[in-house]
């Protein structure tokens, strides 16, 4: 789960000088574990259905997955 405060420090790196409301950072954090999941779910479901040797994610797999997401090759109910 991303922190409040870690929630706050991405928004604020974007730009300094806005201001943020406390329920903006906390949408914020709420949407972000959202897309986690998400994105978990999906690099799942890219893989092959074995579970034994050979099964590892790699990098690749990740940036599949979000590939696909941004992309919009998956239904998004989760977020």
């Amino acid at each position: 789960m991303v922190s409040y405060q870690e929630a706050k420090r991405i928004m604020k790196k974007m730009n300094k000088n806005r201001g943020h409301s406390p329920q903006a950072i906390e949408r914020f954090q709420r949407v972000t574990n959202s897309f986690m999941i998400t994105l978990a779910k999906e690099i799942e479901n890219g893989m092959a259905k074995d579970i034994g040797r050979g099964s590892r994610v790699n990098a690749i797999h990740v940036e599949s997955a979000f590939g696909r997401i941004l992309l919009g090759g998956i239904d998004n109910d989760d977020i």
